[in-house]
């Protein structure tokens, strides 16, 4: 009976261990960003057929309220958000827009914290590459729900105004294709670009230490899992010679 109790502890010990990461691939998109303290990965949809998965990295320590207020939103902790809303705003060779779940026309939209606009945290990171994650505002300090994603190599304009918070590291084919999507009136894509659903993973940042935390805990594990092994294993032993030579 001693040894569910084992496989239960060493499964509890690896789920808490084990941090999600970034592929080589995904990290080469971040050669020169902050450390990215999350993963989100937001499913996309065009009139309702799936399409792919657009990878997001966030920087948490860099745009804390930003990015907990992304999260907030793409997970519906708040019971709103991300899910089913679309992309409204789509400018070629420069941003896809979304996130107003409110009315889906980029009039709409609030954050997390009591539902109203927040601050600009910085504006320490800067448009310089294809993919930055970025806050959609009305001016100064009305952060809300919306964001935008970048599709050109540079929008150095942006920089000092809208608060980049994050970095596409994954499904760049998605974006490709949303950033040639055809658009009508404001800019508004012809068919329906959606995010029908998220997932949210946490990264241990290694910078802070919590990353080697995790694999201390982790090595702590392993030896007291086998340390315990073979305990069992001893003992077992013993009652075999023990029960044989009663037998006898």
């Amino acid at each position: 009976m001693r040894w569910p109790i084992f496989w239960i502890f060493w499964a509890l010990c690896a789920s808490q261990a084990i941090p999600i990461g970034f592929s080589s691939s995904e990290l080469s998109h971040l050669a020169g960003d902050p450390v990215a303290t999350h993963k989100v990965v937001l499913h996309i949809s065009k009139d309702k057929a799936d399409v792919g998965s657009l990878v997001l990295a966030l920087f948490g320590q860099t745009a804390p309220k930003t990015v907990e207020n992304f999260v907030g939103l793409a997970s519906m902790a708040p019971g709103y958000g991300y899910h089913g809303t679309i992309f409204h705003r789509v400018i070629k060779d420069f941003i896809i827009q979304g996130g107003d779940f409110e009315r889906g026309d980029g009039t709409g939209g609030y954050s997390i914290f009591d539902k109203k606009s927040f601050a600009d945290e910085n504006f320490d990171l800067h448009h310089d590459k294809r993919g930055r994650l970025s806050m959609a505002n009305a001016g100064k300090d009305t952060n809300g729900a919306q964001f935008f994603i970048t599709t050109s190599e540079s929008s150095t304009h942006l920089n000092g105004h809208h608060v980049v918070f994050g970095q596409l590291v994954g499904g760049f084919e998605v974006l490709d294709l949303l950033n040639t999507a055809p658009t009508g009136e404001n800019d508004r894509p012809v068919s329906r670009w959606a995010i029908e659903d998220a997932d949210i993973f946490v990264e241990p940042p290694a910078e802070t230490g919590s990353l080697g935390s995790y694999r201390f805990f982790m090595g702590l594990c392993l030896v007291s899992s086998v340390c315990y092994a073979a305990v069992q294993w001893n003992h077992r032993r013993k009652k075999v010679v023990i029960t044989g030579f009663r037998s006898m």
